[in-house]
Formats: C-alpha cells, structure tokens, sequence
C-alpha cells in the first residue's frame, strides 16, 4: 500500500505542475483531470495524504484557471464539505493539512472568480460555502486553517458588498 500511497502522490506532482503551466487552456483539459480528483477525494477518507494531494490540485487549478472549475462545482461544494466534516474529528498533521487544503481552495476561487464570484457562484452553494469558512474561522484549532478561512470570507463579503453598492447607489 505505500508503493502506491507514494505512486499516486508522484502522480499528483506531476498533474500539480500540468495544471499550473497549463494557465487559461485548462478548460480546454479540466474534463480530463477534474472528475478524477473529485472521485479520488470522494472516495479517499482513509488516506489523509493522498486526500491533501488531490484537494491541492484541486486548489492549484482555482488558482490557475477557477472558470475552468466552474461546471464540477456542484458537485466539488459538497464533496469538500464532507471531507471538512471528517477531517475536523482529527487532529495528527496530516489532517490538518487536509483541512488546510480545503480552506486554500475555498480562498483560491472566491480569489480568481473576484468580482464575477456572484454572477458565476450558486447563491446556495456560497452560502454554504461562506457557512463553512466561518466554522473553520472559529473552531479550528490550526491557525493556518483560520487564517485562510479568514481570506475567504474577507472575499466574499468584499464581493457582497461591492455588488451591493453598484446595484444601489447612482
């Protein structure tokens, strides 16, 4: 089993890289690498750190390219949600960087979608989203994991309230 735990993280490396140098094009390459992370994170609860390697490609490509991500968000929202509730019962490192990797995903979208976040984000799926972030803001025991959550919801209340401003106020 660790000949494949470390296989499958040399794999993740490389996908890592592919998805970073592959910038604006990755739409036209995210259904060839999307659906199979989000089926690894669903499917890996017992493996913390193929579970953070996924989420991280996953991050790397909101950074990268977070339009790109926007079709399999649906189904993304939930699936990190799942893995939150099942990482916050676990302390040891590894866990912690799971929960680190979720919320860097989180501020990594809401970062790349920027002013567009409402117009492409279901209403729903934000608040859940923003519901979570504010969990992890206040009971995560890891500083990191609040500091992160923290940016997300700096930017999603920034883009809130910006939309808000330009729809009523001349």
């Amino acid at each position: 089993a660790c000949a494949e735990t470390d296989e499958r993280l040399r794999m993740g490396e490389a996908l890592v890289q592919c998805v970073e140098r592959a910038g604006a094009m990755l739409g036209e390459y995210a259904h060839h690498v999307v659906p199979a992370l989000v089926s690894v994170v669903q499917q890996t609860h017992d493996e913390p750190v193929v579970l953070f390697s996924a989420v991280s490609i996953l991050a790397a490509a909101a950074r990268t390219s977070p339009v790109a991500l926007h079709r399999w968000l649906d189904e993304i929202a939930p699936t990190l949600a799942g893995v939150l509730l099942v990482a916050e019962a676990r302390t040891d490192d590894a866990w912690v960087a799971v929960r680190r990797a979720c919320a860097v995903f989180w501020a990594d979208l809401c970062t790349g979608y920027g002013d567009r976040l409402l117009e492409l984000c279901d209403t729903n799926m934000l608040r859940d989203v923003y519901k979570t972030l504010k969990n992890l803001e206040a009971a995560d025991p890891d500083e990191i994991v609040r500091l992160q959550a923290q940016s997300g919801i700096a930017l999603i209340d920034a883009t809130v309230r910006g939309q808000l401003m330009s729809n009523y106020l001349p």
